[in-house]
């Protein structure tokens, strides 16, 4: 991850009174050429979107068909795809993509914005998108640009809001945004669609100069990237992977760090697990019985568990011999816990307990993609190894993930079957 480096914090006084200059139009200068110029990067890009206002110039009341695709690539970045359809000419058609902190949403704002931005002055524009997000954050948009800069850091792709608000405001347009559905046989929806879908890996990008706004004066960038999110985020988010990166480089946790690099380990699901603790007859976040819990999966995560061996080393004159007090076979380490003779049938039980419970789970959401009750039950069993460690496998999550759809739900439920685990183990290995 890389660092900031504050060589590329742009924070200029003067920054307010200069782009505000810039920013009056000359009635002799094409309004939507200016603000093409002040935020479009790419002279390429400025060039098609002149060619695209131009051509609709003479409409006072517009209609287009807006679309966003966000197409992942396992072996690089994730890109963003995005376009529009005119309706008044539908031979008028525009697409591009982008790929800085990717999301489907960001992608059809970026659609909407680049259809405003060569709508005509004082036009009425129709937005037909099948984005409810979208249209919330264009509900809410007045609002927006009403808070403080710090709370209005908080919205994701307020950069992007901003510019939208300050183009409807010169351009003087009157814009209303229309829900449609996707993939309902809508000739031009899905026209926009394929267009946005093409454009992701194809078309030429699409780079915003945030600083063109008179209302922001400041911008984080990183890299010479610019930082499209909260920066309060973003720098918690930094210093957090550099923790993370220090954990994973410690000795006894070279597995852990081999088993990321192959990603076999889902480690939001992991964190969400080891922090998440409740039950249901206990919800207090101050319990002691949830303490120890919480207790128990980070020393399991960080092979601290109280063992013999552990003993051992700390107080050799309390506890002379480290063997197994049930098998009296092998050193009692944290592995030995989980692979001792003695604990097997338990340690089985506990995993058939387990599989019941998220099957059980997987019935009480109602989906259509019910698994079977063998293949959960094996996916417990050959996901011990990681529940041994207190990680969460990536097939774990990925077969969860398949039948629950929703991500958040997908972590509740990993969490809920780690901790009965868990549970068990505590009191009765």
């Amino acid at each position: 991850m890389p660092a900031l480096d504050q060589q590329h914090l742009v924070i200029d006084s003067h920054v307010d009174s200069s782009l505000t200059d810039n920013i009056k139009v000359d009635p002799k200068v094409d309004p939507n050429s200016k603000l093409i110029e002040l935020f479009i990067e790419a002279p390429e890009m400025q060039r098609e979107l002149k060619t695209k206002a131009t051509l609709l110039r003479d409409f006072t009341d517009v209609q287009y068909y807006t679309d966003g695709s966000l197409q992942r690539d396992p072996t690089s970045l994730d890109s963003m795809g995005l376009g529009w359809v005119n309706v008044n000419q539908e031979t008028v058609c525009f697409s591009a993509s982008a790929i800085l902190w990717p999301s489907s949403t960001k992608a059809e704002i970026l659609a909407c914005l680049a259809a405003l931005i060569v709508s005509a002055p004082k036009a009425q524009v129709t937005l037909f998108t099948n984005s409810a997000a979208t249209i919330a954050g264009f509900d809410n948009l007045n609002r927006l640009m009403q808070q403080s800069v710090r709370k209005r850091e908080k919205t994701p792709n307020f950069q992007i809001w901003m510019t939208m608000d300050y183009i409807i405001r010169e351009l003087d347009l009157n814009v209303i945004m229309i829900k449609v559905k996707a993939h309902n046989g809508d000739r031009l929806n899905d026209r926009a669609d394929t267009l946005a879908k093409d454009a992701a890996f194809h078309a030429p990008r699409l780079n915003l100069n945030y600083l063109a706004l008179p209302e922001l004066a400041l911008g984080l960038t990183c890299d010479n990237l610019t930082v499209e999110t909260s920066s309060r985020r973003c720098i918690k988010q930094l210093f957090e992977a550099k923790s993370f990166y220090d954990t994973l480089q410690l000795q006894r946790h070279a597995d852990l760090e081999t088993l990321t690099s192959q990603q076999h380990i889902n480690w939001s699901s992991t964190s969400f697990m080891l922090n998440h603790n409740t039950s249901e007859n206990d919800r207090a976040s101050t319990s002691f019985r949830q303490h120890k819990l919480r207790a128990f999966k980070y020393k399991l995560f960080s092979d601290e568990l109280p063992t013999l061996v552990r003993f051992k080393i700390r107080r050799p004159d309390l506890y002379p011999e480290d063997a197994c007090l049930n098998c009296q076979r092998q050193p009692e380490t944290q592995t030995h816990l989980w692979s001792c003779t003695s604990h097997q049938a338990k340690w089985r039980h506990i995993l058939n307990q387990a599989a019941d419970l998220c099957y059980h789970i997987f019935q009480q959401h109602n989906q259509r993609t019910l698994p079977t009750k063998e293949a959960v039950l094996q996916l417990i069993h050959e996901s011990r190894t990681f529940i041994a460690k207190g990680i969460m496998s990536q097939r774990c999550f990925n077969f969860v993930h398949t039948h629950i759809h929703s991500e958040t739900t997908t972590h509740m439920v990993i969490a809920q079957v780690y901790n009965f685990v868990y549970r068990q183990v505590f009191n009765n290995i």
